[in-house]
């Protein structure tokens, strides 16, 4: 009892506002030291690669986030190279370091095929990193011309950081009579300590990569590892060396996917792509109004957007607001006799003109845009038209690959199948 008496007294009580004058010391990034965690418990939870962390466990049963993990519950470094005895050359340069729980790390290994190697890319050198202009920094440029459906690249990223590891601490007793502010001060501070211990693991070149990306939470109290995290970040904060160089736009020309198996990030192109132009992905909902997303892009420094007229030009925007609203709801469509004086086919001009404007709009990465070609193709599937449901079809054949990473089924690409389709039964 008074040895653990003794360690009790030298433990470090946390610092409360009543013991801070907010007048000569503002609470501010730092100031809570080792807040919520001592430094062993923080270590053993949010650090997988320490050296002491055994790497014969087997089995691990679940544990209380409460508690440090015992020896044979803490997760080992994962490396996820495919043959490390042959290429020891390359395998720090291909190496993903994550901060991840012990409960993540199982589902990852028990992931099928993993870890399988990234994809080659449709064609190689398809891009390059190269200065943006215009205050960006460097960007993904094109530097041949790229057809809807290519992969760009499949990349390993240099780090991986959940979303969110560290909402055990709110449980942790006196982290309540702290205010929000403060609370999210801590939290951001014990966060950037995880992730700067797995950035101390990294290869020098990843280090020095990861330092040159841009930080815009220089002034909320993020740290430079975390601030940086937060900036470039993608798929639960995936952190890659090229991919995180990717700019923005409100009317993206590429999209992004996480494959565990590979525990890669893959992009590949919506729309053609031609050479020397620069490739951009959505920061923000892309569906949202102008004005909407500029508060969700305000964080990463982007203020005014001015990637397209949609944003810069007052006219245009207010017509790009208006139609982007009406996507958010699903067209509903059935076959229906024609109003006096319409033709035939009018319910289907509904289905075609949201299609034209999505594609004036530059959206063929919006949700909608494949929803609105699945439902053209059906509406031709039911009329019978076999040559407009093989054109409908190879506009998303680019769409179904980068969403599914699937060929399109049978029943959509050859005249043979669409004959078997259930509408077509429909339809005669």
């Amino acid at each position: 009892m008074t040895k653990n008496k003794s360690k009790a007294k030298k433990s470090k009580p946390l610092q409360t506002p009543s013991t801070v004058d907010s007048k000569i010391i503002p609470f501010r990034y730092g100031v809570v030291e080792n807040a919520g965690r001592s430094f062993q418990n923080t270590l053993s939870v949010y650090d997988p690669f320490h050296p002491k962390l055994s790497p014969k466990a087997k089995n691990p049963t679940p544990s209380h986030p409460r508690r440090p993990l015992r020896k044979h519950e803490r997760p080992k470094r994962i490396d996820l190279h495919d043959n490390i005895q042959s290429e020891a050359r390359v395998w720090r340069s291909r190496m993903t370091y994550r901060h991840i729980s012990i409960h993540v790390k199982h589902f990852i290994l028990s992931t099928p095929g993993f870890p399988r190697a990234p994809l080659p890319p449709t064609n190689p050198d398809a891009y390059q990193i190269v200065d943006a202009g215009g205050g960006k920094g460097l960007g993904m440029f094109a530097a041949r011309d790229i057809r809807a459906v290519d992969l760009v690249v499949d990349e390993r990223p240099m780090m991986v950081v959940p979303g969110s590891s560290t909402g055990v601490l709110a449980n942790k007793e006196g982290f309540g009579k702290y205010t929000e502010e403060q609370q999210k001060q801590i939290l951001l501070y014990e966060m950037g300590r995880a992730i700067e211990i797995a950035w101390s693991r990294m290869p020098e070149m990843h280090q020095r990569a990861f330092m040159e990306l841009k930080n815009a939470h220089e002034q909320d109290g993020s740290g430079p590892h975390m601030g940086r995290t937060r900036t470039n970040g993608r798929i639960d904060c995936a952190i890659c060396k090229d991919i995180s160089r990717i700019n923005h736009s409100c009317s993206p020309n590429v999209v992004f996917s996480w494959h565990i198996s590979s525990f890669s990030v893959r992009i590949r192109a919506v729309r053609d792509i031609p050479s020397g132009s620069e490739m951009t992905i959505s920061y923000c909902r892309i569906l949202d109004s102008a004005a909407e997303r500029a508060k969700a892009l305000a964080p990463y420094g982007i203020d005014p957007c001015l990637c397209s007229l949609a944003c810069s030009d007052f006219v245009k925007s207010n017509i790009s607001d208006e139609r982007r609203a009406r996507f958010k709801d699903p067209l509903k469509l059935s076959p229906k006799p024609p109003e006096p004086g319409e033709p035939p086919n009018a319910w289907v001009q509904l289905a075609l003109t949201r299609l034209q404007e999505l594609e004036e709009e530059n959206l063929q990465a919006a949700r909608e845009y494949r929803r609105t070609l699945v439902q053209l193709i059906h509406i031709r599937v039911f009329l019978l038209d076999v040559q407009k449901v093989l054109y409908f079809a190879r506009k998303l054949k680019a769409v179904y690959k980068v969403k599914d990473e699937e060929e399109m089924p049978e029943m959509y690409t050859s005249g043979e199948g669409i004959e078997r389709h259930p509408y077509w039964m429909m339809g005669e």
